[in-house]
């Protein structure tokens, strides 16, 4: 295990885990988990070493995710937006932005969101981008943006008429041609903060534009980190294993050992797979059966421990129910058509 890893595990530990079920619901708490990972260093952990590193191997970065899930999902949910958004800044074209901001975003100096999910979408594009004279202007409605309170800004993605996408910096606050809707209701990391927001005309000057992606970019992302969601996934079961053991102690009980070591093993399998299919190059359908697959275990690993947690585990506050909710986003987080249909095969067998 690296250094960075090993210093990440012992805050999660030590930090977060004790305090996993204030985190999932004030966000005060949440603000002071995601300080502390700013504290530790650990907010851009891809960043190039010409702006400080630690530029994480992408395993481990892939381990990192399955440790903040493990421990806090809200928090694993919010810090993975600003990870997001340093890859996408340092993968970008905009040196001055690269040099302004990335120094600043591995302690929290400068906290960033993102907002493109509307590009996997059909049909008339939902934020349309229009160059003008020293930048462009985005117009339209940015659906799913994690971190209003917490962020300052958000890279939001509008189309070009030629199908290209501009990856601009937006403030996640009300402002002229910014307009930050309600916080979503939601079952799962409400407390994260997830809005819309409305860009009027907003403009985005050369300066603040990450870069100008491909047509077709958001698809093809998709796909090469296709697996990548499914290391929050295996996170997830990984929490519930733990929680099914706290219930097996509890209660003495030989067969929720035997059930927790038998997720753990399972959980173990899995991932090996996937650090294999990460490092491969493999082909769609197998990436997409190794995430398919990591969603089915989160989703059963909850399962088994609201079973263990018996009717406890339908308290509102109850860390079995937290976990269950959680699965139920890994489920569908960065869904596409294809990630469906292989999460309905994995769990119904081909239709």
């Amino acid at each position: 295990m690296s250094e960075v890893l090993d210093r990440a595990e012992r805050f999660l530990r030590e930090e977060v885990a004790p305090f996993a079920v204030e985190i999932d619901r004030d966000e005060a708490a949440l603000g002071q988990a995601l300080a502390g990972l700013g504290r530790e260093g650990l907010l851009a952990l891809k960043r190039p070493w010409e702006f400080g590193g630690p530029a994480l191997p992408e395993i481990e970065f892939r381990h990192f995710q399955v440790a903040v899930a493990r421990t806090s999902g809200a928090l694993g949910f919010l810090q993975t937006q600003h990870q997001s958004a340093a890859s996408l800044i340092a993968k970008g074209s905009n040196e001055g932005l690269q040099s302004s901001l990335l120094p600043l975003m591995a302690d929290g100096s400068r906290l960033v969101g993102v907002g493109f999910s509307q590009l996997r979408r059909s049909g008339p594009p939902l934020v349309v981008a229009e160059e003008v004279q020293g930048g462009y202007r985005l117009t339209g409605r940015v659906p799913w943006v994690t971190g209003h309170g917490f962020f300052q800004e958000f890279l939001a993605a509008g189309e070009l008429p030629d199908g290209r996408a501009v990856l601009g910096l937006v403030p996640l606050e009300d402002s002229e041609g910014v307009t930050v809707g309600p916080r979503m209701r939601l079952s799962a990391f409400e407390v994260a903060n997830t809005v819309a927001v409305d860009l009027d005309s907003r403009f985005v000057p050369d300066a603040g534009v990450a870069g100008v992606q491909p047509r077709g970019w958001v698809q093809e992302n998709d796909m090469l980190n296709v697996v990548l969601q499914g290391y929050f996934a295996l996170g997830c079961a990984l929490a519930a294993s733990d929680l099914v053991l706290k219930s097996a102690e509890r209660k003495s009980s030989k067969r929720l050992h035997a059930a927790h070591g038998q997720l753990v093993a399972l959980a173990d399998s899995l991932r090996a797979e996937m650090d294999e299919v990460a490092a491969s190059k493999v082909g769609p359908p197998v990436k997409l059966k190794a995430r398919a697959r990591a969603i089915s275990l989160a989703a059963k690993a909850a399962h088994v421990a609201i079973a263990a947690g018996g009717g406890g585990s339908v308290a509102l506050d109850a860390p079995e129910g937290r976990v269950y909710r959680e699965a139920m986003v890994y489920t569908v987080s960065a869904q596409t058509p294809d990630i469906l249909a292989a999460t309905l095969d994995e769990l119904l067998g081909p239709g």
